[in-house]
């Protein structure tokens, strides 16, 4: 909404300064209409009329008591004016601008501390100096003053209070330079007064400086340039140029100018020029009556002057103002005046703090990087009070303790009988300072309220407070580091007692494991001794049975087969048959047991087998066979007793592999406890006897 407007007035500022003037006599000038058309484009940008914004140029209205009388400008005069309008315009906008950005950023600064830093431009000496140099080292002055008042007036006013005995230390003081400029019959009002005469002349100006200050010795005056005269600041003396000096001290602008304003149609260019109270008035009455104008501030006017970019310092500006806000409407004063009491509320803000000064010495006049002007640094060390301080700061003293705070500080390294109840604050600070070996009042002096030490005597108190402090932290911690180490040793002790027993526990568990495991591992041995030897006996017996039914067999076999070759030769022989049931058998005589292995040679003569001893013969034949199957059917279960016990073997033996492992395992978990004696400590061979390390 806002930005098209600030880049309309901002157009209207640049197009304000192309606006040119002619002179059409000596007294008397007029807007050049011919050369440009600048007047007409300002006219459509700012809202201004043109017939009235040319009056307001060239033209100039004094009010007196009952009458007003409008004098002519030169052409001269009326570029001043323009000039002087459109800073006013470009102020206020800007001012406007800043009091957004602050309402849009702001913070409550109403509770906590802050820390505020004051950076103003250095003491300043050109070849030609103005009313801007002016200003600044009026501002430096100030400054220089509340640094002397810091550290010699106030020093030396509280040596004096205390009672201190003190030789007083000569400094130069700048107050005489601040009653020339700021006091009744200064600087700054001699020049609101000559404002006042219509046409005062710099030279008058400098000869009232001269009536008035003549006397002082601060202020001096050139016998040729009548329009100059020379300040002695504290930093050296500066000679300013009176020319041009009270048109940037008027900095208000013409009541002509004010209307002209005041009747734009552009309602922004008006609220820049309008005082909270006329707003409030406005709004809840709704009319449009006169409003009183706002000149712009004081250091944005300054600034504005010099860089071209205003700051927004004025003191009783607000954060807290939204879109578009008014300022308070003040009598219009000049800029030396603003100036004047901007700076009276600056230094009353910093007495209110605690201040440390930052001073920038300049190494030399050429600006160079690598030169460094010995002399020249000096004098401003010199100028700037340094020196002075340094020398009042070696002489001075410069900490400072209460005696209370002093007797509860460091009253505790010594006894109670020393500095116990009876004695007075005093008599105990005195004597503590005594017993430390410090010397009154040479390194420290009592005065009323206060203790005040040399330069390096507080740091060496504080030395001295901690080494006893340390002596004594250091015993208290032998005697408490010697109850937790008892304390830690008796809790060590027990729990190597605990670990001993149980580790004397295991032990003995892990060998009545052992002789358990042993033991059965004897037991599991014999039991598979004995069936070992039990099954070697039967199997032995079933080898034997075995080889007895072949050997039977064979018997029987070879029997039948000599039985057979004797039947078939009796038969050949004899041609009679022996009918056993269905078949006829030849049957050979009856042989006994002695003669199977080795049968008898047949002989030469055979006789045919009677009836009876066939049927002994068969009989005999018969229990042989039924042996020799009895003899198998007997092998035959001694190969499944064998082959029983040899499975019952493989069992056992997957059984003594399982006790290997598991005696493997147990050695391991002996070997896995021994490590862990040993780590606590513990004998492994004392453990199993109840014996401690």
């Amino acid at each position: 909404m806002y930005n098209r407007t600030l880049y309309t007035v901002l157009a209207g500022i640049l197009h304000l300064g192309e606006i040119t003037f002619v002179a059409t006599s000596e007294t008397t000038s007029a807007v050049d209409k011919d050369r440009n058309n600048a007047l007409t484009q300002v006219s459509d940008l700012l809202g201004l009329p043109v017939d009235t914004m040319e009056l307001a140029f060239c033209n100039r209205t004094i009010a007196s008591n009952r009458e007003s009388v409008t004098v002519p400008l030169n052409a001269i005069e009326a570029a001043e004016n323009r000039d002087a309008l459109a800073k006013a315009i470009y102020a206020n906008m800007f001012e406007w601008l800043v009091q957004r950005i602050n309402a849009a950023i702001a913070v409550d600064l109403t509770c906590g501390t802050e820390i505020g830093v004051l950076d103003i431009f250095g003491f300043e000496d050109f070849k030609h100096n103005g009313f801007e140099q002016f200003c600044i080292n009026y501002a430096n002055e100030k400054l220089q003053q509340k640094f002397v008042k810091d550290v010699f007036s106030t020093v030396q006013d509280e040596y004096v209070r205390e009672g201190l005995a003190w030789d007083h230390i000569q400094f130069a003081d700048n107050q005489d330079i601040l009653n020339v400029i700021e006091g009744k019959m200064g600087i700054i009002n001699l020049m609101n007064d000559h404002l006042r005469q219509p046409r005062g002349t710099e030279e008058a100006l400098v000869n009232k400086f001269r009536t008035n200050a003549k006397d002082t010795g601060v202020i001096a005056f050139a016998k040729v340039k009548r329009t100059q005269f020379t300040v002695k600041h504290y930093a050296g003396a500066v000679t300013y140029e009176t020319i041009g000096f009270m048109e940037k001290h008027r900095d208000a602008l013409l009541p002509d100018l004010l209307t002209l304003v005041q009747a734009s149609s552009v309602a922004f260019v008006v609220d820049l020029f309008l005082s909270d109270d006329d707003n409030d008035t406005t709004s809840s009455s709704g009319s449009s009556s006169p409003r009183e104008p706002v000149v712009p501030p004081v250091i944005q006017a300054w600034n504005l002057r010099r860089k071209g970019s205003p700051v927004s310092t004025k003191p009783e500006d607000t954060v807290d103002k939204a879109f578009g806000g008014r300022r308070k409407a003040v009598p219009p004063k000049t800029l030396g005046q603003q100036f004047k009491t901007s700076l009276s509320k600056l230094m009353d803000t910093i007495e209110a703090t605690n201040v440390h000064y930052v001073r920038c010495i300049k190494p030399n006049a050429v600006k160079s990087p690598t030169d460094f002007n010995k002399p020249m640094v000096v004098a401003q060390l010199r100028s700037a009070g340094v020196i002075d301080a340094i020398r009042i700061s070696r002489a001075g003293y410069p900490s400072r303790l209460s005696a209370k705070e002093l007797a509860t500080r460091y009253a505790l390294m010594f006894p109670p009988s020393m500095v116990g109840k009876g004695k007075s604050v005093d008599d105990t600070c005195a004597m503590v300072l005594a017993k430390m070996g410090f010397q009154k009042p040479v390194e420290y002096q009592m005065g009323k309220s206060l203790v005040y030490f040399k330069a390096g005597v507080l740091e060496e108190l504080e030395t001295l407070k901690s080494d006893f402090e340390y002596e004594q932290a250091t015993i208290i911690q032998k005697v408490v580091l010697g109850f937790l180490a008892r304390r830690q040793f008796g809790r060590q002790l027990r729990a190597a007692v605990t670990l001993q027993a149980f580790g004397r526990r295991v032990l003995e568990q892990s060998y009545l494991r052992r002789m358990r495991h042993a033991i059965t591992s004897v037991q599991v041995s014999f039991r598979h001794r004995k069936q070992h030897l039990a099954f070697m006996a039967k199997r032995n017996e079933a080898r034997e049975a075995d080889a007895n039914a072949r050997a039977a067999d064979e018997r029987a076999e070879a029997a039948a087969a000599l039985y057979a070759a004797k039947m078939e030769e009796r038969v050949e022989q004899e041609d009679v048959p022996l009918v056993v049931g269905r078949k006829p058998l030849m049957l050979p005589p009856k042989l006994d047991e002695s003669n199977w292995n080795e049968p008898s040679p047949r002989s030469s003569q055979s006789t045919p087998l009677t009836s009876p001893e066939a049927a002994t013969s068969e009989e005999s034949f018969g229990s042989a066979l039924s042996r020799a199957k009895q003899a198998e059917v007997d092998a035959n279960a001694l190969m499944k007793r064998s082959d029983a016990m040899l499975a019952a073997n493989k069992s056992f033996e997957g059984e003594v592999e399982q006790l290997r492992e598991q005696l493997d395992r147990l050695a391991k978990e002996n070997e896995r406890l021994r490590m862990l004696l040993k780590e606590h400590k513990i004998n492994p061979d004392a453990a199993s006897s109840g014996k401690r390390l």
